[in-house]
């Protein structure tokens, strides 16, 4: 279930219906890991959104579980950084995705890259929260 404060987030966004269980273990199946409870949470009430965060004009891109694997792909996740799972754009030259590299989904961050120095050691941001990386993204 969203916090309080991640739905007052997810409402400033363009929704989409919310994934199925069936589409979260599939991504999740595909993956090889399980991801973050509140990530999940946040599919589950609108699979992908998009729009401006409030007031900020900072444009976010939240991908549908079925892009995540696109992504990875597009991006050459697998040789720049490994355990990466990129789950949303700015639309120009931001990345945002979860360091998986734990395996472990309570441990799991939220990071923030340039996708052009893609690389361990390069991210300009890191949450533990998707709330607290709506929330940094957004002021």
């Amino acid at each position: 279930m969203l916090s309080e404060r991640c739905l007052t987030f997810m409402e400033r966004l363009a929704k989409q219906p919310g994934a199925s269980e069936e589409q979260l273990l599939r991504l999740q199946s595909d993956l090889g890991i399980e991801l973050p409870a509140d990530y999940l949470d946040a599919l589950r009430f609108s699979n992908g959104a998009e729009g401006d965060l409030g007031g900020t004009e900072f444009w976010l891109q939240l991908w549908p579980a079925c892009e995540v694997l696109t992504a990875i792909e597009g991006y050459r996740i697998r040789e720049t950084a490994p355990g990466l799972v990129p789950i949303a754009t700015d639309g120009g030259g931001t990345l945002f995705g979860i360091d998986a590299r734990s395996r472990d989904p309570q441990r799991m961050d939220y990071v923030q890259f340039d996708p052009v120095n893609l690389g361990w050691g390069q991210e300009e941001l890191r949450c533990t929260t998707f709330t607290d990386f709506l929330e940094h993204i957004a002021t």
